[in-house]
């Protein structure tokens, strides 16, 4: 199933900003926080981490590409495992009848 991973909100009043490079690839495997672009502001180089974990199937952004916060910048096939439905819980075991004190026998 594809995962789509958009440019998240990077501080106030940043609407747009400029690819500077673009760290994944097609086909590449990409893990949580790992930093797949680069982006430049007027005073400072940011790196965007991902948030979720996957291969690449498409890149949709390119360097020297001004884009916006929202906008689509990774397809991902997800990992195996990573999103599946969870397994139920073990069922709890059975409670044991508590023995009354009086037949236990001293040691």
């Amino acid at each position: 199933m594809p995962i789509e991973f958009k440019l998240p909100e990077l501080g106030e009043n940043i609407e747009t900003i400029k690819v500077t490079k673009v760290l994944a690839a097609p086909g590449a495997a990409v893990a949580v926080d790992q930093a797949v672009l680069e982006l430049e502001t007027d005073k400072a180089t940011i790196e965007v981490p991902c948030s979720v974990a996957g291969t690449v199937a498409a890149v949709h952004v390119r360097p020297d590409e001004e884009i916006k916060v929202g906008q689509l910048i990774l397809t991902l096939e997800a990992v195996a495992g990573v999103g599946a439905t969870p397994l139920p819980p073990a069922p709890e075991p059975a409670p044991t009848a508590a023995r009354p004190l009086s037949t236990l026998r001293p040691t």
